[in-house]
């Protein structure tokens, strides 16, 4: 297998995440297990990025890296995280709780499970507005109405007395969406954010995150294994193997001349048609 030389993703434009010689590991009752091995790429501000593989590709790990969120058992062996001129894999969490919801946000697979299920949509909601934005609790409930609104979350008002469990799989998506962009962050990852969903919910949650993106002139990081959402929605792609990047370059770059093997394996996995040359 051979390794294309990996180019930052968006080198074109200004990068607002540069991820450079990342490295890192589990530690584990039978010794240190390195998952990450230099991996180096960029999120071109303004754009999406996909980062695709198998399961097991580091992908989920190299996200929760950027939002200071990998378990307590995984280390850091080398390399920087770059946000505003800081290196923030070096953050302890305090540090990392300034930027985590303000400036980053990230959306997880399992909705329902991520959002808490004694409290209602609404005080979740109002809780995140206002730890990250000056606003009075009656204002921060008017932008919590407004921001399941804007994702299409039909009855605001009513909804926002509602409970997780009370919501379906495609609802409760959207909802972890609104809680994501309440505090209007640069940056928004995206963990396989349709996993689970049927395949029409599916379409309407990526058409519906591809516009808010683009409206709100925010930067996203998808994590993902399905080409063809990639090949649909995003403008660069990484793709990684064992905790290596394999080959980084725009969408049409990649997937319709890719230069790695593993990734004309991925294309010829994927039910995804190929991209016009």
């Amino acid at each position: 297998m051979t390794t294309a030389k990996a180019e930052p993703a968006g080198r074109e434009a200004g990068n607002l995440v540069t991820v450079t010689s990342f490295a890192g590991g589990f530690r584990t009752s039978e010794g240190f297990k390195p998952v990450l091995h230099d991996v180096s790429f960029a999120l071109a501000e303004g754009k999406m990025t996909a980062i695709v593989g198998e399961t097991g590709s580091g992908k989920t790990i190299m996200a929760l890296s950027m939002m200071g969120l990998a378990p307590s058992t995984f280390a850091k062996t080398g390399g920087s995280i770059e946000y505003a001129g800081d290196d923030i894999s070096t953050y302890d969490d305090r540090a990392f709780r300034c930027i985590r919801g303000g400036e980053f946000a990230m959306v997880f697979q399992d909705a329902r499970a991520a959002l808490n299920p004694v409290l209602s949509v609404g005080k979740q909601l109002i809780d995140a507005c206002r730890a990250h934005r000056r606003v009075s609790v009656a204002q921060a409930r008017e932008i919590a109405e407004e921001m399941l609104g804007k994702v299409r979350v039909p009855e605001p008002a009513q909804r926002m007395k509602q409970f997780p469990h009370e919501f379906s799989g495609g609802m409760a998506q959207r909802v972890m969406l609104a809680l994501a962009l309440i505090c209007q962050p640069k940056l928004l990852i995206l963990d396989e954010p349709t996993t689970g969903l049927d395949v029409t919910i599916q379409a309407d949650i990526m058409e519906l995150i591809v516009d808010l993106v683009h409206s709100g002139h925010m930067t996203a990081c998808l994590i993902t294994h399905d080409l063809g959402v990639v090949a649909e929605t995003c403008d660069d792609v990484v793709v990684m193997f064992h905790g290596y990047i394999k080959e980084t370059g725009t969408v049409v770059e990649v997937l319709a001349h890719p230069k790695d093997n593993y990734t004309e394996q991925l294309l010829r996995a994927s039910r995804f048609e190929e991209m016009p040359a």
